[in-house]
């Protein structure tokens, strides 16, 4: 009867098998990533070129391989869906050491930093500001935020954004015409129509 060894279980090549397929994703990843998939990686190549036997050593195996995947999978896409898988693995192994199973140190590790993972991955979702939260926030601290928060929004509706520009346009060009008038009552026509002056003046008001 030939025997099954670790390397032969489908867990083992399945998790060979997702590594192989996400060579693209683990290539670009860095920091605590890195070092996750580091782990996953020297995981695999133990697994596949054991030839232990024992009832034991596949039983662990069977654990690392399926926690290897897990975590994995949740690396890539950092769904709640995904994690919760790895956490089923998790609890199988915390069953598997209350009957009496030893204690793998790979898995443990596997476990830490996947849980790093998770924490950083809260942490930037805390953090993630998008584009209408900014807008928003400005709309009622800067000259035309108002309109600046239509032109940006991504549910503003293409009418919307071209009233708010030609908002903008014509207090600008209001503006520069009121400026130009009182500055002719003060210094006269003289050197008013030059065309640096012009540029000049109109382009304080728009930075302004």
């Amino acid at each position: 009867m030939a025997r099954d060894y670790v390397r032969d279980k489908e867990a083992v090549q399945d998790l060979n098998k997702e590594l192989i397929r996400g060579e693209d994703f683990i290539r670009k990843q860095e920091g605590a990533a890195a070092k996750l998939l580091d782990t996953i990686g020297g995981i695999n190549q133990a697994l596949k070129a054991s030839g232990d036997f024992s009832e034991k050593n596949k039983k662990q195996a069977d654990l690392l391989a399926g926690a290897g995947q897990a975590s994995l999978k949740f690396a890539q896409s950092k769904s709640k869906k995904d994690k919760e898988s790895f956490d089923k693995i998790v609890q199988k192994y915390k069953v598997y050491k209350d009957l009496g199973g030893e204690q793998i140190k790979e898995l443990d590790t596997l476990i830490k930093q996947t849980g790093e993972i998770d924490v950083q991955e809260g942490l930037l979702s805390r953090i993630n500001i998008s584009q209408d939260d900014i807008t928003a926030a400005l709309k009622d601290q800067v000259p035309f935020g108002k309109q600046l928060s239509t032109l940006f929004s991504k549910k503003a509706k293409g009418a919307a954004k071209v009233a708010a520009a030609l908002t903008i346009g014509t207090t600008i060009l209001k503006n520069f015409a009121a400026k130009t008038a009182v500055i002719g009552e003060e210094f006269g026509a003289l050197g008013m129509q030059s065309g640096e002056f012009k540029s000049t003046l109109l382009s304080s008001e728009v930075d302004a």
